[in-house]
């Protein structure tokens, strides 16, 4: 056998997980489009269609990252079980065909078929509000258009990057959880996840208040502006962000195929 990769082996793989879980996977679709409703019904104000904006955008936010958790979790379920990860590492593919379905239906299976449920309640929920909104003909209300949910005070691109990079980041620390841990993987990545957080935010607090106020000063004792300290402090945050982005999600995803690796048999 190729330890390597076999496309035909990798699409056998990747029929083998839809086969085994399609049943599990429409009811999922089901309850995703369920709870969509049900909290756009809430939010809605018959005299003005949907509320605000905020709303839809905190919907999608909250839906997207904690569904695409549990999928994530769930796509990697028999490694993190101990008594189905025996058998899930004796099927004939390598280790890096087991990595790859998994990364292709976290990565991109689940985004495609999330986006397009929540877009169609959204359009639904957007067209009724407007129509109920027109036929009572409340002045001074005007109509939700589709595309403003997602544009706050910052700007659109910059909303749209960190919304992407940062549900890359907890799709492939999820990931990177169930190939780790055994048995309640979910709850302990969470709480791996939560205390890395708080870890960081400890450091950057400090690194703020104490590194970046000190160099601040030192720059203002000098007779430098703010204004011309600011471009520093953006380029330092553009390279956080940069690596946020661009480099923990593929350092995650290389730690879990190297994980998975050691449990091949």
């Amino acid at each position: 056998m190729n330890n390597t990769f076999d496309f035909n082996r990798f699409s056998l793989l990747v029929k083998r997980q839809w086969v085994e879980n399609k049943k599990l996977f429409l009811m999922a679709i089901f309850g995703i489009v369920g709870i969509l409703i049900i909290i756009n019904s809430l939010i809605m104000r018959w005299e003005s269609g949907i509320t605000y904006e905020i709303a839809r955008f905190s919907i999608f936010n909250l839906s997207l990252f904690l569904s695409g958790s549990i999928f994530a979790n769930y796509v990697f379920k028999d490694i993190s079980d101990k008594n189905s990860s025996t058998s899930f590492m004796l099927i004939p593919a390598s280790h890096f065909e087991k990595f790859l379905t998994g990364v292709l239906y976290v990565f991109m299976v689940f985004p495609i078929v999330f986006l397009t449920l929540f877009y169609v309640v959204d359009y639904g929920f957007v067209n009724i509000g407007n129509n109920i909104k027109d036929g009572l003909k409340v002045p001074g209300v005007k109509n939700i258009q589709l595309h403003t949910f997602i544009i706050n005070s910052k700007n659109i691109r910059e909303t749209l990057d960190e919304i992407i990079g940062s549900w890359l980041i907890i799709q492939a620390f999820v990931l990177m959880g169930a190939a780790q841990f055994e048995g309640r993987s979910y709850v302990k990545t969470a709480f791996m996840g939560f205390a890395l957080l708080f870890l960081m935010g400890f450091v950057i607090y400090l690194s703020g208040k104490f590194i970046l106020s000190d160099i601040t000063q030192q720059f203002q004792n000098k007779g430098y502006s703010r204004e011309l300290i600011k471009p520093t402090k953006d380029i330092i945050s553009g390279i956080l962000r940069i690596f946020l982005i661009y480099v923990l999600p593929p350092i995650l995803l290389v730690t879990t195929y190297f994980k998975l690796k050691e449990k091949q048999v």
